[in-house]
């Protein structure tokens, strides 16, 4: 496998290596099909909507469409869609990031809730830790002033 002396450089982060170090990187590095899915399932979540219903399942641990809807209209200031909400969660789980089982008290309705990957890259993202104190106010809107800051 022959390698081209820039991409050695890139792969060392512009510092020069032995070519067989930089081979050995190559061959026990991921593979160009699991660099192409994780960049898939990042780029799921680089939809704001899709990253806040993320944020929302990540906080809440499951919700329905229409709770997700709703927490949409709220956090956009405008009317809530369903059909939007709902593209957007099957975005996610094609990508595996979430999953939905029905709901026990609504037949028609189905709950979702992150995948294990799906709430770690989120975390990682969002940059939040498990107990909260870095969490994002999703109400708050920008250019708003709070009374307690």
């Amino acid at each position: 496998m022959k390698i081209a002396s820039c991409t050695l450089a890139c792969l060392v982060g512009f510092q020069m290596l032995d070519r067989l170090q930089a081979l050995g990187l190559v061959q026990r590095g991921p593979s160009w099909y699991q660099l192409s899915r994780a960049a898939r399932r990042a780029q799921a979540l680089s939809d704001p909507e899709r990253l806040a219903i993320a944020y929302v399942l990540g906080a809440h641990g499951e919700a329905t469409v229409s709770d997700l809807v709703e927490v949409s209209a709220m956090m956009q200031g405008t009317a809530g869609s369903q059909s939007r909400v709902s593209h957007h969660l099957a975005v996610l789980r094609r990508e595996k990031l979430v999953r939905a089982k029905p709901d026990q008290f609504d037949a028609r309705a189905r709950r979702y809730r992150l995948t294990q990957r799906g709430r770690s890259l989120a975390e990682a993202i969002l940059n939040l830790d498990r107990s909260g104190s870095e969490r994002l106010d999703l109400h708050r809107r920008p250019g708003y002033k709070s009374r307690h800051h």
